[in-house]
């Protein structure tokens, strides 16, 4: 959930409404069954900001529209596939 200024916290249970792309990802995370050594709130930033810069390496896009909504969300599927190719989400769960 994005607060007034700006920052993302985890929230568990966000209206679908008002979720955001690190909200996609902090779910995908949960149904995954993985529990962050750091932080939820720090492995999601950590997956997003490197696969934002792949996609960027890369020119590639994987942002797709989510039914009902007139926004782009991120495509977890995607992101699901860069975590496992990275090496799963462990690889992600450190402080930078």
């Amino acid at each position: 959930m994005v607060d007034y200024y700006g920052n993302w916290t985890y929230e568990k249970n966000v209206n679908p409404r008002k979720m955001c792309d690190m909200d996609y990802v902090a779910q995908l995370v949960e149904q995954d069954g993985y529990e962050p050594v750091t932080s939820m709130e720090n492995i999601v930033t950590v997956i997003v900001l490197l696969y934002n810069g792949y996609l960027v390496d890369h020119d590639v896009s994987y942002y797709s529209v989510e039914p009902d909504e007139d926004t782009l969300h991120i495509n977890t599927e995607d992101v699901a596939e860069f975590v496992e190719d990275s090496g799963g989400y462990s690889e992600f769960d450190y402080y930078g």
